[in-house]
């Protein structure tokens, strides 16, 4: 019972990319800008209280994945990762112990995966093209 219940109380904590698109996203921009702010407090701290390498200022490495996340293609990469290898099975398993009225939970994630991997397609087009443009100034410097 005690697996079932934290089973539960997990899947209840990660649940935003099993809402509609519009509201996943949102949650996922707040999840990402939390982050963010995390990292930015860790680098602000080491900043101006240690002069060693942001690792091992806190004793606690800035766990990778969430540096950059204010760049859309890479928040699009993270939640695609994200959501395939840590939500999906999660709540495929979920759905398996709670029946198909859970199922509606899972066709939302692939709908959300299809979603972020168009936002992924797009951004990375819109860096491409910025990063030529940066290039063409670049040359004519």
């Amino acid at each position: 019972m005690k697996a079932v219940t934290g089973m539960i109380v997990h899947c209840s904590d990660v649940c935003g990319p099993t809402k509609n698109f519009p509201t996943a996203y949102e949650w996922s921009v707040r999840v990402n800008t939390e982050f963010t702010i995390q990292v930015r407090i860790s680098l602000i701290y080491i900043k101006f209280h240690s002069k060693v390498r942001e690792e091992e200022a806190l004793g606690i490495p800035i766990t990778p994945y969430f540096k950059d996340l204010d760049k859309p293609h890479v928040m699009a990469k993270q939640e695609i990762a994200f959501v395939s290898f840590m939500i999906k099975p999660l709540w495929e398993t979920f759905t398996l112990f709670f029946g198909e009225g859970m199922k509606i939970a899972v066709e939302n994630i692939d709908k959300n995966l299809k979603e972020w991997n168009v936002l992924l397609e797009d951004a990375l087009k819109k860096k491409a093209l910025e990063d030529a443009a940066a290039a063409g100034d670049a040359d004519k410097k």
